[in-house]
């Protein structure tokens, strides 16, 4: 199994655009990352990346668990979030779920002055621009 730190890692060796931007985005060296992708892939028993002139290139399998594991570093995001708050004495938390054009336009300006007048509120507007909210 995948802990978060190994999908974190083949978040962003997919999301940049070499190893070592991934190692620096990440905190680590660029070695470290290349034995951790080399790690997962063992871990999994299929390759996630074509190794190509010093380059990953991700395989399909590799774009699939990208897609997949989006849920999970939103809730990661959220739980950050969370915890900053509660540092910070920030208890209360709305979240508010968008699609098209309210998410766009009026929502933020109404948002922006409700926050304003509860000022000790976390606040988290997620917007869909098509399909359904999920």
């Amino acid at each position: 199994m995948l802990s978060l730190r190994h999908i974190e890692i083949l978040r962003a060796v997919i999301l940049c655009p070499t190893t070592s931007a991934a190692a620096r985005q990440l905190g680590m060296s660029q070695p470290a990352v290349s034995n951790a992708i080399r790690k997962i892939e063992n871990t999994l028993e299929f390759q996630l990346f074509e190794r190509f002139r010093n380059r990953l290139f991700p395989l399909d399998a590799a774009k699939i668990l990208f897609k997949d594991s989006e849920p999970m570093i939103v809730v990661q995001r959220a739980l950050k979030e969370r915890i900053h708050d509660l540092r910070t004495d920030k208890h209360s938390c709305l979240r508010i779920f968008s699609t098209g054009p309210p998410g766009l336009g009026v929502l933020p300006r109404v948002l922006k002055k409700f926050v304003s007048i509860h000022p000790p509120m976390s606040l988290h507007l997620f917007q869909r621009l098509r399909g359904n909210l999920k």
